[in-house]
């Protein structure tokens, strides 16, 4: 009978060593799943990372590339005002070397015109001049010949 209990008690510790080496399997086994699931997220959530950082810079890059446009834009528009600006600034002073050339004109023409008068006038008085003097003489001969 003694033998029979240490047979048992030999077979129940033998039983509970399995058991334990099965609950030791199945932890490690639990473990190294768990183990190969964080890793997997870890991978996951560093992949996240890398999308995020990828998508941060190809905003940035849009906004580098919007402003860089809007600036060109606003430069290509200054350039414009500048031109228009100085084809108004030609042309008004065109313009006023036109309106000074017509005034000259017009300033020379009454110049010329007064000048033209001045000599009529003078080819008058002197026309008067000699018909008043030719006939003083006539005048003069006809008393002398009295």
């Amino acid at each position: 009978e003694q033998a029979a209990i240490e047979k048992e008690r030999i077979a129940e510790q033998q039983r509970l060593e399995e058991k334990n080496r099965q609950d030791q399997r199945l932890l490690e086994e639990k473990l190294a799943l768990e183990e190969r699931r964080r890793h997997e997220e870890e991978i996951r959530l560093q992949e996240l990372r890398r999308q995020e950082e990828e998508r941060r810079r190809e905003e940035q890059e849009e906004q580098r590339l919007y402003e860089q446009r809007s600036y060109e834009e606003q430069q290509f528009q200054a350039r414009v005002r500048d031109y228009q600006e100085e084809e108004r600034l030609v042309r008004e002073r065109a313009e006023e070397r036109q309106r000074l050339a017509v005034e000259e004109s017009m300033q020379q023409a009454a110049r010329d015109a007064k000048l033209e008068k001045g000599q009529e006038d003078a080819r008058e008085s002197e026309r008067k001049a000699l018909e008043r003097a030719t006939q003083e003489r006539i005048l003069a001969n006809e008393e002398a010949e009295k």
